[in-house]
């Protein structure tokens, strides 16, 4: 994920938004891992990040910071490992992510 992350930074994007979007999605990714770990830390601290990213991802999308603020205000711990949760079924055929699945196997 942090390559990832580097890789945006060196990236263009026709849509300015774009670049905050990307790194909301990955930064939330290892707030949840993170978590999911019992790194507690580390987690708050990515989901700090993610939460940043996505204020500027309002921002830049033209809204207000008053909008953008009750957005990210209402982004808890909860709500990021549900989005990551929901966003995950979605992109990998209804199941939950591999790492999900060998961990219960465990």
């Amino acid at each position: 994920m942090q390559d990832t992350i580097r890789l945006m930074d060196q990236a263009r994007f026709p849509n300015p938004s774009a670049p905050s979007h990307a790194r909301w999605l990955a930064y939330s990714r290892l707030s949840v891992l993170e978590k999911r770990a019992g790194n507690e830390t580390l987690s708050e601290a990515y989901l700090l990040q993610a939460r940043y990213w996505y204020f500027r991802k309002f921002e830049l999308s033209g809204e207000t910071t008053e909008k953008a603020f009750e957005n990210v205000r209402s982004f808890s711990m909860e709500n990021c490992v549900a989005f990551i949760d929901k966003w995950d079924r979605a992109h990998n055929e209804g199941k939950s992510p591999n790492y999900m699945r060998e961990r219960r196997q465990e």
